[in-house]
């Protein structure tokens, strides 16, 4: 496949990613609403953190998933069609490994967490050991789709992978609404039918990708070899996986610790619309990262490089467009969305759009590390790095600062790992520059944000918190942005492929208008 037609299908995917996840946002924030309105912010910060404890090893289902895809992607690039089902039979191995020692640590460690040292209501204590066995019950179920839905990914069959997402989103809705109707404790049958939702989805990837790939059966097989390659490479990135967990769901239980339930409520808010937000980037990534991987396979270096860049570039830019106006008129945003807005709310939020900001540029880095495959010296190096937040963040609520300092530690904690990912990018892989990074890429998104920022903020000062003020407020960031992108951001050649684009798609506009009349 020529250079040209891997663009197309890049194309092609992330415009059916992008069609998918503009019902999958209006579905989720609605839900989210919906749940909130019926639980209230105590039950729900309740469920935000028990079932955070399992729910966020679906981080852990995710990263075992871009690892079993990277085996699949690199299988395909070498275009090794045996070797396809050897992988398959073997990750399912190690995913059946991963599920018993979750389970069992679950069972034990996990209970004796929630019960003697968690901060939850007594009269709430049985509903929230219901929630951490349906939370634990979903992790299994999703685990065991992944070697399904990577295969999906790993083929570039991305609208079979939206049209399931949205399902999953439909399902989860109609899940809230059934609150309404059902008799019982609205918390346990929450997680009840989010665990249902989970089965139904899960099956699905089972089911599409036994009927499109003959490499998707289950066969006695067993590879030594390939076995301890997939484990070594599963349990580095599962290191970065847990590390990102523990951040996570660590900073939650010290803020359920310290401020008590509420307070996870607001926090729980504030990533609704932040993973709302990541859905847009992660879209774009999603796209080309098995391009990325097929690439280095193929040793297309210089593809993969352009690649790269282009992949820095589209999500941070996209992301900053989103994040911006989001920052500057949240309090108005959160206003329109629920009925009762906390001062946490707002002030979270506005901080974790910045947190989530920093974190999505390691998703070019990581994805070539993985190519490579010599992923323990980057997860061995990184995540550790990482985890320096909890303790600081500890130190911080012990000397009683308050609750918006987790996401300022993470913020400082992020930035700092991201200068380590560049450092062992280029110790691993060589032909990576760290100077060019900083001069192709980071120096002027920098200033583009930087710039962009103080326009946007100067005109928000003349319009007050309404419909208008958003929309002009909006409208600002979005042209200052695309202007300083286009003029800072882009380079010679990026400009051309975006002025041919634009021209080939006027040239098809006006070919259509002539027909019609």
């Amino acid at each position: 496949m020529s250079n040209i037609d891997k663009n197309k299908r890049i194309a092609k995917n992330t415009l059916v990613l992008y069609v998918r996840v503009f019902f999958v946002m209006l579905i989720s924030l609605y839900t989210v609403r919906v749940v909130l309105d019926i639980l209230g912010v105590r039950d729900y910060g309740i469920y935000d953190v028990v079932a955070g404890v399992v729910s966020t090893l679906s981080f852990i289902s995710q990263t075992m998933a871009i690892a079993t895809q990277r085996y699949y992607s690199y299988a395909i690039g070498e275009k090794n069609v045996e070797k396809l089902n050897q992988i398959f039979v073997t990750s399912i191995l190690i995913y059946l490994f991963i599920i018993i020692v979750v389970v069992l640590l679950g069972e034990t460690l996990g209970l004796w967490f929630l019960n003697n040292k968690m901060t939850i209501p007594s009269n709430r204590m049985f509903a929230a050991n219901w929630i951490f066995q349906f939370a634990l019950l979903s992790f299994v179920f999703s685990m065991l789709s992944i070697p399904y839905s990577a295969a999906l990914m790993a083929h570039e069959d991305l609208s079979v992978y939206a049209y399931i997402t949205i399902i999953d989103s439909i399902i989860k809705l109609c899940g809230a609404y059934l609150l309404f109707v059902l008799f019982g404790d609205k918390l346990i049958l929450y997680g009840f039918l989010l665990c249902i939702g989970t089965a139904i989805t899960s099956f699905l990837y089972v089911l599409c990708s036994r009927r499109k790939y003959s490499e998707c059966r289950l066969y006695f097989y067993m590879d030594k070899s390939l076995f301890k390659s997939m484990l070594s490479f599963s349990s580095w990135n599962l290191l970065g996986t847990i590390a990102s967990v523990a951040n996570n769901q660590g900073n939650n239980i010290l803020l359920n610790i310290f401020f008590g339930p509420l307070i996870n409520g607001a926090r729980a808010i504030a990533f609704q619309v932040t993973n709302v937000v990541n859905v847009f980037c992660s879209n774009f990534f999603l796209a080309i990262r098995p391009q990325l991987i097929k690439s280095y396979a193929e040793e297309n270096y210089e593809y993969m490089m352009k690649l790269f860049y282009v992949s820095n570039k589209f999500i941070f830019y996209l992301l900053w467009m989103i994040c911006l106006p989001l920052i500057l008129k949240i309090d108005f945003i959160l206003k329109i969305w629920l009925h009762d807005v906390t001062n946490y709310m707002i002030i979270f939020t506005k901080l974790s759009l910045i947190y989530a900001l920093i974190l999505s540029l390691h998703n070019p880095i990581t994805a070539i590390i993985q190519a490579s495959g010599n992923v323990k010296r980057y997860f061995g190096i990184v995540e550790p790095a990482t985890l320096l937040s909890l303790p600081i963040t500890f130190l911080l609520f012990h000397f009683k600062l308050g609750p918006h300092y987790t996401f300022i530690v993470s913020i400082i904690v992020f930035a700092f790992a991201h200068l380590l990912r560049l450092l062992v990018l280029h110790n691993v892989v060589r032909f990576f520059s760290i100077k060019e990074y900083f001069k192709k890429f980071l120096i002027t998104a920098i200033l583009v944000a930087f710039i962009s920022a103080l326009l946007t903020s100067f005109v928000n000062r003349f319009f007050t918190n309404n419909f208008v003020g958003f929309v002009m407020t909006t409208l600002t960031g979005e042209f200052a942005i695309l202007v300083l992108m286009y003029v800072l951001g882009l380079n010679k050649e990026e400009k051309k492929m975006l002025q041919n684009y634009m021209k080939g798609y006027l040239v098809k506009w006006l070919n259509k208008n002539e027909k019609e009349n």
